[in-house]
């Protein structure tokens, strides 16, 4: 059976249980996994819109440790 329309699932990607519970819920529903969008960002209003002059540690880890994590 094929799907038209993508289906979503939070996960926090450098969570492996998290990950891998997402996934196993689509292999689960679908039978398979055809592609995934990585989306992270930061959740905090800070993070997300402190100027880059002004990013220190805190802001910094918010913002990019998802990404960084998420990437191995």
């Amino acid at each position: 059976m094929r799907f038209r329309y993508p289906t979503a699932r939070r996960a926090d990607v450098a969570d492996e249980d998290q990950l891998r519970q997402a996934v196993e819920q689509v292999y689960t529903r679908f039978g398979g996994l055809h592609g995934v969008l990585h989306a992270a960002m930061a959740t905090t209003p800070r993070a997300r819109s402190c100027p880059l002059r002004e990013v220190g540690p805190v802001e910094s880890e918010q913002q990019f440790g998802p990404k960084v994590r998420g990437t191995y």
